[in-house]
């Protein structure tokens, strides 16, 4: 790959063979670049402000401290626009940089894609991809699934990825409706797909970036920015290494702030786990103050963040030559030489398997929020169902009634059966955790 096609500042309009380069990509409009756009745009659009009411790690919490998905995208955003910049002014040193391109492009343009990489999550959290998941694959040999007949759309219901959704959000749903969506950069939406291919080539299940409906739009982007097909799938964009550490950091740290807000960990546990990459006398003077418990843990926050990003942007560059071959396979994570971030990385991740993820009241919400989904689910889909099966006119009241309730994301009759299911999905994926309950009840005839 080359970092001159791999940065040019071409818009996605929507349509076949429309990557344009803009006439003002090359120049600041009234103090903004074009990536500078791309982030106004996401931060203005109704998708990521309803993250304010999803889960991060913890549904429904009563505590306001508590992350969100937006709050921790907005985090997320600002680490990689750090670790960005960091990149940028290497890149600059060893002249890799074209000419049109500075180095703080390189932070604008992963804290964008960041700040998009959780806008199609649905509600509560993991969980939510996970009810979706069971829901059709429980429903394998039903009519509801038997009405498709290609492997890949089937795929795309029975392994759901918020990536996948978050990718259609941006290109086709939002703003200009089938002709865009929000009109991104080309590289801007490269470094947002952390999966560039489809659900039937993804080694993992669930680990994807791009639904069939999709494939055009990804195979002219990934054309569009020279990335390599490797065994059947598109290799990363570069900076798409960046967006996954940042959100990587942003885990291991603040879901452990979550924790201590929440009473699951405590001080000590929390103050162990820095231990390695923290300076003793920093760690000390933090230990030994007086200061209030939020500040201790602000303090060492950022006494670690600075060592962390430095160790996962030293493992690019390490391996620079491999990324931009499209041969790196694994996370930044996993080639950090720092021994101290290593063993780090590796408490926290264990500490958070044992001990945050598997809170009994973290499960007992979850369990809720699978009913809450179950619900929603088993409604609209089998109206779309119905749609598909019978038309508008045929439908009974209470299905027609389902589809009208969609809003935007309404279905009609001459679309396929997997496209119809895409639309509900769209629906239900964009809900917020408390309008999905508060629906679901309604559904149920509770009020």
């Amino acid at each position: 790959m080359d970092w001159s096609q791999l940065l040019t500042p071409r818009r996605f309009m929507g349509e076949p063979g429309a990557a344009q380069t803009d006439d003002l990509n090359l120049i600041a409009e009234a103090g903004r670049s074009q990536f500078h756009k791309d982030y106004d745009r996401l931060i203005f659009s109704q998708p990521l402000r309803r993250l304010a009411r999803k889960t991060q790690v913890h549904p429904l919490s009563l505590n306001d401290n508590v992350h969100t998905r937006l709050t921790h995208s907005l985090e997320v955003a600002s680490v990689g626009r750090s670790l960005g910049q960091r990149l940028g002014d290497y890149l600059s040193e060893q002249g890799y940089l074209p000419a049109f391109v500075e180095p703080e492009d390189i932070g604008i343009i992963v804290q964008a894609a960041c700040l998009a990489h959780d806008i199609g999550n649905p509600p509560f959290g993991h969980s939510g991809e996970d009810c979706i998941r069971d829901w059709f694959n429980e429903r394998l040999h039903s009519p509801i699934v038997d009405v498709i007949d290609s492997d890949s759309e089937v795929s795309d219901l029975l392994w759901f990825d918020g990536n996948a959704q978050g990718f259609r959000i941006v290109t086709q749903l939002e703003k200009h409706w089938y002709r865009g969506g929000l009109r991104l950069t080309v590289p801007t939406l490269g470094t947002l797909l952390k999966y560039p291919w489809l659900s039937t080539v993804a080694e993992k299940p669930g680990k994807f970036s791009c639904f069939a409906a999709e494939s055009t739009t990804l195979n002219h982007i990934a054309t569009s920015l020279g990335m390599p097909m490797v065994n059947g799938r598109y290799a990363r964009h570069p900076l798409a290494h960046l967006v996954e550490a940042a959100d990587d950091i942003c885990y291991l740290i603040l879901d452990l702030e979550d924790a201590v807000e929440l009473g699951i960990i405590g001080w000590d546990d929390f103050r162990t786990l820095f231990e390695p990459v923290v300076d003793p006398s920093d760690l000390k003077k933090v230990t030994q103050g007086i200061q209030p418990m939020k500040t201790r843990l602000a303090l060492l926050r950022g006494y670690a963040m600075d060592r962390i990003m430095a160790g996962f942007v030293d493992a690019f560059c390490r391996n620079h030559d491999a990324i931009l071959a499209g041969q790196l396979q694994e996370p930044l994570m996993n080639l950090v030489s720092d021994s101290g971030v290593r063993h780090f990385m590796k408490s926290v991740r264990s500490f958070a398997q044992d001990i945050v993820f598997r809170n009994k009241d973290k499960k007992g919400v979850e369990i809720g929020a699978y009913a809450t989904l179950d619900t929603l689910l088993t409604a609209f889909v089998q109206a779309g169902y119905a749609l598909y099966s019978n038309g508008f006119d045929g439908m009974s009241k209470r299905d027609a009634s389902l589809i009208e309730m969609m809003g935007n994301c309404q279905p009609h009759e001459q679309l396929s059966a997997y496209h119809i299911y895409l639309r509900v999905l769209d629906f239900i994926s964009g809900m917020t955790d408390q309008y999905a309950a508060r629906l679901a009840n309604q559904i149920r005839g509770i009020f």
